[in-house]
């Protein structure tokens, strides 16, 4: 049975894509995967219950990376280095699933589901936002980056650029997300490290001690 059912949230991630989540019906979605629109219920009871199924594994996913990068022994550059990269990467590892999450279920928009489940994907989308400022803000207190950095404004931009990928990022384009993701670090890296008076000079002075 689950086999089945993956294969249903596959063509569900596909169709919502497609023609969004208000537009599409479990008769499309039936259509896709080559069913009934009557044996579909077999799987599901409602069109929300695929919407989460759709959206909920691969954010988990994202949140469970992140933890593993934050927690890493390494510098906090090298953290938001991975961290782009593994975000990006969730692009092609979960296309298109993640891609209706950034367009059906942008903040303040989980209202269509459930409570219980737009409170989960809340959750899980706060506490990455809160990981990947934490990143930012222990690049802070070491000296990598800017002194008066905000790191939850900081944050909040970093993921805005990278999520917008999902306007025009396709699989098949010039660039993978690997590269992009190579691009982005550069830019994002940059800004945050700033210059030496910028950063009050902490860094040469921790190596100093």
């Amino acid at each position: 049975m689950s086999g089945r059912r993956d294969a249903i949230v596959a063509a569900a991630a596909k169709v919502f894509q497609e023609k969004g989540y208000h537009q599409s019906t479990t008769e499309d979605i039936a259509n896709e995967v080559g069913m009934l629109k009557g044996s579909l219920y077999y799987y599901i009871e409602k069109k929300e219950d695929l919407l989460y199924a759709v959206v909920e594994p691969p954010v988990r996913r994202m949140v469970l990376n992140l933890q593993e990068i934050a927690a890493m022994p390494c510098a906090a550059s090298e953290k938001v280095a991975r961290m782009v990269a593994a975000h990006l990467e969730t692009f092609d590892a979960h296309h298109p699933h993640i891609f209706v999450y950034l367009q059906e279920l942008p903040q303040g928009r989980t209202l269509r589901l459930g409570d219980s489940a737009a409170a989960e994907l809340s959750r899980l989308g706060e506490q990455y936002r809160e990981l990947v400022a934490e990143i930012i803000a222990e690049g802070v207190r070491h000296g990598e980056f800017c002194a008066d950095l905000d790191a939850q404004l900081a944050a909040f931009s970093l993921l805005g650029m990278c999520n917008w990928m999902h306007k025009w990022y396709r699989p098949t384009g010039r660039l993978k997300s690997r590269e992009i993701a190579k691009t982005f670090a550069a830019l994002l890296l940059h800004g945050l490290a700033g210059s030496r008076e910028q950063r009050g000079d902490r860094a040469a002075g921790m190596v100093a001690e």
